[in-house]
């Protein structure tokens, strides 16, 4: 056989060096001078492709505990691209083009890509860096401080501290008195309050709502203050010395009329109780095993009203 490409000169073999892509008639000639042809396509080779990959985050800061989720964007991975993610460089997930991670600490996070198309060169591509902080859990904190001996009719400025309290608090002051127990007081909103006491065991709060992120809780209560008014009428009952060192006294000009008598701190907490069933009109009571601070006497009458007193454990 004699072959030939587009009316060439004929050749013992079928090989034909230099061809390019096109569009050729092969002719193929026998030995009784014979021919046949045929038209024959020739396609150019596919050039090669390089993969690429790129990863984003659903967050990139957040609370311990919080989910994120990544999602991974390739080009010329072919039909069926191979993912491998790692965090903090530890193989983790599955072959995904996204990824759901639960950190309890800060990560780095990428994946590999192995790309499906078999023109790529080289098959593999690795995605940038996504890092992300992770911000511990934090609790908000309230504390009130201020003067609470007040004369009959006068108020006390009452400050706030507060820890965690985020960019914009928002304070909410209740008291507790002889005819309600703990309730807002209306329009008592900012960080501190003049409070005007009406009776001796008055107490007074404050509500913090946090605004920053991460917070156990959003809400913290403040330490309650517990006030001793003081009126201008002559004491029928008296304690002394004040402040006292180990033993207290009192005296009571009407002793047969209160039958019990209890120590409290400052947070309105009972520490002990002196019952006078003999109606004694002196009561002589050792303290001397209390932290030095403030503490109340509330004798309470046979009636069950309490009156209230104030002294300094020194």
């Amino acid at each position: 056989f004699q072959y030939s490409i587009n009316g060439g000169t004929l050749q013992s073999a079928p090989l034909f060096n230099g061809v390019t892509a096109g569009t050729y008639v092969m002719l193929v000639q026998d030995a009784n001078l014979c021919t046949y042809s045929e038209t024959v396509v020739i396609n150019g080779a596919p050039a090669s492709v390089t993969p690429g990959v790129s990863i984003t985050g659903s967050a990139t800061s957040i609370c311990a505990g919080e989910p994120v989720t990544f999602t991974a964007t390739s080009t010329n991975g072919g039909a069926n691209p191979q993912y491998q993610w790692t965090v903090n460089g530890a193989n983790a997930g599955t072959n995904s083009a996204t990824l759901t991670i639960n950190p309890a600490t800060n990560a780095d996070v990428s994946v590999q890509l192995t790309s499906g198309d078999p023109c790529a060169s080289p098959t593999t591509a690795s995605s940038n860096v996504v890092s992300v902080t992770v911000n511990p859990s934090q609790s908000p904190a309230i504390t009130i401080t201020g003067n609470t001996s007040v004369d009959q009719g006068a108020s006390s400025n009452i400050t706030s501290s507060i820890v965690n309290g985020g960019t914009s608090p928002f304070y909410q002051w209740q008291d507790s008195t002889a005819s309600h127990t703990w309730g807002d007081i209306s329009g008592a909103t900012n960080s501190s309050i003049d409070y005007s006491p009406q009776q001796t065991g008055d107490g007074l709060r404050a509500i913090l709502t946090s605004t920053a992120g991460c917070t156990s809780s959003s809400t913290a209560t403040s330490n309650a203050l517990y006030f001793m008014v003081n009126t201008t009428s002559t004491p029928r009952t008296v304690l002394y010395p004040n402040p006292v060192h180990s033993i207290l006294t009192i005296e009571s000009a009407n002793a047969v009329q209160w039958a019990v008598a209890d120590i409290l701190d400052d947070n309105g907490r009972r520490i002990f109780t002196y019952a006078n069933s003999s109606a004694n009109s002196e009561v002589r009571m050792d303290v001397s095993g209390l932290p030095a601070g403030i503490y109340f006497v509330r004798l309470i009458d046979r009636t069950g009203k309490p009156e209230y007193f104030k002294f300094v454990k020194q």
